[in-house]
């Protein structure tokens, strides 16, 4: 089932290209299947995951590469299904969107996105190391085109940055791997991850152990991205179009705390206990940074970019506190983010398709132009700043409260954060909607616009008054990782 799940778009991006570039309309049948059917085939799963158990689920397993240690392992456990229940979620939604969006190349455009499916599904579902490596650089191909074929003005630039700042992270992160992979004798070398973190956690911490850790930390940094690594997002963001926007946020932001949590904690656990005042830092820093760069900002979505920064900040603060309700909030955070985020980039697609621009200074009296648009606005803007019902608030409150008990009032720091992003959402809200309008007979919301914005509204207000489900689903991963990071 998982292997369907990741190499069904792969199947269906081959026989597109089969299909003449001018049949546009069964092109975009046949991407919409590609990514419908791992969505519905990740509900089964769902139905079929026993909640409350820890142990890996639903896995295959074959020999690879035998003398290298390398396997075809595949599994889920309460950290992958959320991410690849998100992953296939995002995926059909951003082919809806694309369509009346992408008007050349759309031949290649869906074949890509179709890979980029593929990669991502792979990288939550991989329990081999060097399997998860494949997948990982397997997004890297078509992100790079997509953002620099599709793009904006500056599409190249934007789009070399993301893939120098991705593949270097990436190379780093292999070395580190490598570096543990050789520490064990021939006969006990392995790269599946669960066996070499059984392995590893008995390592003593020296240079090497060490060295490893951060390695692997600063490949998935890069993608989260944490600050300092962060340069490359709001630049990939501003060029990329709607929809690559709204996976890029979505999910493959994702792909870094996912690893964090799958790889570099429990693998070196005693690594990180050490460092962990090191990550919360970062993660504070980050919040507050990030907030006060998205209040300076003059483009929508770079906005909305920095404010994803400082989100992924507070996945850090709780990874770096280590405690239960911490790692719940922090991990729940990306969830509610892979939720709020890409509705947030649609929201500027949807203002940018009707007024052409995305400067804040012309926009202005939105409500009163196209009211239904800006109510997706205000909504998304209240999910995204941490309003109480919505699901975001969930994740904060979760993250503070675990927080505060390993690192006391030095969250002071995660709280003035808070208090800024809910200042520029504000101010954001006041430049796009109030005020006079500025712009006549714009067409409101469309039933296909209602379409991307109902399942995701939903699952906002569902994980914001009732999070219980998903916090059930990843329990028993949080009660291990938290007992050694803790080091219980």
């Amino acid at each position: 089932m998982l292997s369907l799940i990741v190499f069904f778009p792969l199947a269906v991006a081959v026989a597109m290209l089969l299909v003449p570039r001018t049949q546009e309309k069964l092109i975009k049948g046949l991407a919409l299947v590609g990514t419908l059917v791992p969505l519905a085939l990740t509900l089964v799963l769902l139905s079929r995951f026993e909640v409350g158990s820890g142990a890996i689920q639903f896995q295959e397993k074959f020999v690879w590469i035998p003398s290298l240690g390398i396997q075809y392992h595949m599994g889920v456990d309460g950290w992958g299904i959320t991410m690849l229940a998100l992953s296939t979620l995002l995926f059909p939604l951003a082919v809806l969107a694309s369509f009346g969006y992408i008007e050349h190349r759309v031949k290649d455009y869906f074949v890509l996105l179709l890979i980029l499916e593929t990669g991502t599904n792979g990288v939550f579902t991989a329990l081999d190391f060097v399997l998860f490596y494949v997948f990982w650089e397997i997004v890297l191909l078509p992100m790079y085109f997509l953002i620099g074929i599709w793009g904006g003005p500056r599409r190249e630039y934007a789009a070399i940055k993301f893939f120098l700042y991705t593949l270097i992270g990436s190379v780093i992160m292999l070395v580190g791997a490598l570096a543990l992979y050789l520490q064990f004798p021939a006969g006990q070398r392995t790269f599946d991850l669960i066996e070499l973190a059984k392995l590893t956690q008995g390592l003593p911490v020296n240079a090497l152990t060490t060295f490893a850790f951060f390695a692997l930390l600063l490949g998935f940094a890069v993608k989260v991205p944490a600050f300092p690594f962060h340069t490359w997002l709001p630049d990939a963001h501003v060029e990329a179009p709607t929809p690559i926007s709204m996976l890029l946020a979505g999910i493959l932001l994702k792909m870094g705390t996912y690893a964090m949590v799958r790889i570099s904690h429990p693998m070196l656990p005693q690594v990180a206990r050490q460092w962990a005042w090191l990550i919360a830092v970062v993660g504070i820093i980050g919040i507050v940074y990030a907030a006060f760069a998205a209040m300076a900002q003059k483009d929508f979505k770079k906005v909305v970019a920095y404010s994803s920064v400082a989100h992924m900040g507070f996945f850090l603060l709780g990874l770096a506190a280590g405690t239960p309700e911490a790692l719940a909030g922090g991990y729940f955070e990306t969830i509610a983010h892979g939720l709020i985020s890409p509705l947030f980039f649609f929201v500027v697609g949807m203002y940018y398709e009707r007024t052409h621009t995305r400067e804040l200074e012309k926009l202005g009296g939105m409500f009163l132009t196209v009211p239904a648009v800006s109510f997706v606005m205000a909504f998304t803007a209240f999910a995204n700043l941490g309003l109480p019902g919505l699901a975001g608030f969930i994740a904060e409150f979760f993250t503070l409260v675990g927080s505060y008990q390993t690192w006391g009032l030095w969250i002071l720091g995660a709280g003035l954060g808070m208090v800024i992003i809910a200042a520029f959402h504000l101010i954001l809200m006041r430049q796009v909607l109030m005020g006079e309008k500025k712009y006549e007979s714009l067409p409101d919301i469309t039933p296909k616009e209602i379409t991307i914005f109902a399942p995701l509204a939903a699952l906002i207000v569902l994980f914001g008054v009732y999070p219980a489900p998903v916090f059930k689903v990843l329990d028993p991963g949080i009660k291990v990782l938290s007992a050694l990071l803790l080091g219980g």
